[in-house]
């Protein structure tokens, strides 16, 4: 077997390429295309790679994402399309690519069922779920909705939603907490996230108060034709209280626009948290798996 890594796709490779596709994967790979070319351009990094048996092509893989982290070492992510989803040519294709791709620190293979070519390695499922501007619309004024009954109690608290302060080091260190504590991150994998919204100013991160104490964490991306919300958090001690869904009713009350979707990406064990998403009208657009290969 023999890879070879390519800056670009020819119309031969892509015919080569067609005996390892599905109906389902045709677009994907054609958006796959797309991202990669915009990694070569940006990186400089051959981002297709082309694995024959002999004359026959019987693995592909794509780098479509590639970031640098809080310490300026690069991340990736990448697809596979593997010919009968045989072990042995994932393994081989893996093993080239790391060689190649010396300078990245992680690399991450994104797929939309189960890879059983991958299935030595650590991997998590998220659903990817859209709200549409139409759909956003229509349940206006999201907190006075049947989703939060008000009672007395709830009456006399003051709940806010403020944008984080990231001179406030008890708002800083909450929310590293909160990202360690519910999502399970690494501190450096929480530190990063944390670095990385601060300082780009499409991202937007919130503090969650009642009576001015932080009880949970929201977070946005404000595109042209979408928002992306993520971090929505309450922590352990205040749950099973009614505030998460209050804070999602008043989140969503705050980006809601007729012009615009909203999406997230929610786990696949995160069973409570995706019903509320669906009591809310997100409806899944698919299911993501995401395997670390190293």
């Amino acid at each position: 077997m023999k890879v070879k890594f390519l800056c670009r796709l020819l119309n031969r490779h892509k015919q080569q390429i067609n005996n390892l596709l599905t109906l389902d994967s045709e677009d994907r790979l054609r958006e796959d295309m797309v991202a990669g070319t915009q990694v070569y351009e940006e990186f400089g990094l051959p981002p297709f790679a082309l694995l024959y048996e002999g004359e026959l092509v019987v693995g592909f893989f794509a780098l479509l994402c590639v970031e640098e982290d809080s310490d300026g070492e690069l991340v990736a992510e990448g697809r596979f399309y593997i010919r009968g989803n045989e072990k042995n040519y994932a393994e081989y294709l893996i093993q080239s690519i790391k060689e190649e791709y010396e300078e990245l620190k992680h690399l991450s293979v994104l797929s939309d069922e189960e890879a059983p070519f991958l299935s030595g390695y650590h991997h998590y499922a998220e659903h990817f779920m859209r709200l549409s501007g139409e759909g956003s619309n229509q349940i206006s004024n999201f907190s006075n909705h049947k989703f939060y009954e008000r009672n007395e109690e709830k009456d006399r608290t003051s709940f806010l939603i403020d944008p984080i302060d990231k001179n406030r080091e008890e708002e800083i260190q909450f929310y590293l907490d909160t990202l360690k504590d519910i999502f399970s991150m690494s501190d450096e994998v929480a530190t990063e996230h944390l670095t990385e919204c601060l300082e780009d100013s499409d991202f937007k991160l919130y503090v969650v108060k009642i009576d001015k104490k932080i009880v949970g964490t929201c977070g946005a991306y404000i595109g042209t034709k979408s928002d992306t919300i993520f971090d929505i958090a309450i922590s352990k001690t205040e749950q099973g209280k009614g505030y998460g869904r209050l804070l999602l009713a008043k989140f969503l009350d705050m980006l809601n626009s007729p012009l615009k979707d909203i999406i997230l990406q929610v786990s696949t064990k995160s069973e409570a948290a995706f019903h509320l998403y669906e009591e809310f009208g997100f409806q899944i657009e698919q299911k993501l798996l995401f395997y670390v290969v190293w």
